[in-house]
């Protein structure tokens, strides 16, 4: 299966490489390991569909890293320019006009062009602080990640390798 294959692979570059204290980085770079190593895992393996699959839902990651990382970036920006606690409810105010519009911008616009995730379950995903920071844990950097795969030949244990390297420099 998919989820196992990723999930194993994510769990073996934790037992491989851990970078203390570096959490955000340890769990995307695992997920970015387990995502492109599925796909490869099952391309060479002669399961076409599931690599395309596997690849679908990485695509799909990478859509979802952008929007979480834009929301970070929104809500991290209404709590600098209402510092204190004087500020505090209408910092509550504007973030949850942000958390509205970022939910508007998730259903209507983003979960019509995901191919693996299914737009009811972002119409109910309640989007707070810890719905947030958990994903922004799973989904940061992705970005860079690939593009070292890219320049690796798209071979993922190269490109593991490469950023193992590099996070240890």
């Amino acid at each position: 299966s998919l989820y196992l294959a990723n999930t194993v692979i994510h769990e073996l570059v934790h037992n491989t490489f851990y970078a203390s204290g570096q959490t955000e980085f340890n769990e995307s770079f695992a997920n970015f390991a387990g995502a492109r190593g599925s796909a490869e895992f099952f391309r060479r393996r002669g399961s076409p569909r599931a690599a395309v699959e596997a690849d679908a839902r990485w695509s799909d990651e990478q859509a979802m890293a952008g929007f979480w990382r834009r929301l970070h970036r929104d809500i991290d920006s209404v709590f600098a320019a209402h510092p204190g606690d004087s500020a505090m409810h209408r910092r509550v105010v504007v973030r949850d006009s942000v958390y509205r519009e970022a939910k508007a911008r998730l259903v209507y616009r983003l979960a019509p062009t995901l191919r693996t995730v299914s737009p009811r379950y972002l119409e109910r995903l309640r989007l707070d602080n810890a719905t947030l920071l958990a994903n922004r844990l799973y989904l940061t950097d992705l970005d860079l990640f690939d593009s070292v795969f890219v320049r690796e030949g798209r071979d993922a244990r190269r490109a593991v390798d490469r950023i193992i390297g590099l996070a240890k420099s």
